[in-house]
């Protein structure tokens, strides 16, 4: 955990002695290193600088609690009130789901059916204008033919549906 760390400081006569101490290990963890590295730092500072420095620290100390404290509480609120959200837009997108679209599909098509019927009709009229000239310009064979490939066709596209 930690280890010997010799150095030598003067002593009363002015000489150097050996002095012992033990020093912690270095961690693996740089953030732990962090407040003997600011002290060194600080320590090394001439006078004057180290004072004017703890004095910018001594006035802005308060004003860093105050925001960290703003922090916590802010991220508290979060915590609480995000659940909150998610679960009033979960319901509110059921209820877009399961009420607005049904209405809005309903309101559709009673808006639009005077203009859907009239569509369908204008395409029943040239369906039987289309039929009609067909049974006038063709003879019974090509007429037969028409019929056999409309019946072979229904007829695979039943069997399809039902395959599935």
């Amino acid at each position: 955990m930690s280890d010997e760390y010799v150095s030598y400081v003067p002593n009363n006569n002015g000489r150097f002695v050996r002095y012992s101490h033990t020093r912690p290990s270095p961690s693996s963890n740089p953030l732990i290193e962090l407040g003997p590295t600011c002290n060194n730092i600080m320590s090394s500072l001439p006078f004057f600088i180290r004072y004017i420095v703890h004095g910018v620290l001594a006035i802005c100390f308060p004003f860093y609690s105050i925001y960290q404290g703003y922090i916590v509480l802010i991220n508290r609120i979060h915590q609480i009130t995000y659940p909150i959200y998610r679960a009033i837009t979960l319901v509110s997108r059921i209820f877009t789901f399961f009420v607005q679209l049904p209405l809005k599909i309903i309101t559709f098509c009673i808006t639009e059916t005077r203009t859907l019927l009239r569509n369908l009709l204008i395409l029943l009229i040239f369906v039987g204008i289309i039929f009609a000239l067909a049974l006038i310009l063709l003879n019974n064979n090509q007429l037969d033919y028409i019929k056999s490939y409309v019946q072979n066709t229904t007829d695979f596209m039943l069997k399809k549906s039902s395959m599935i």
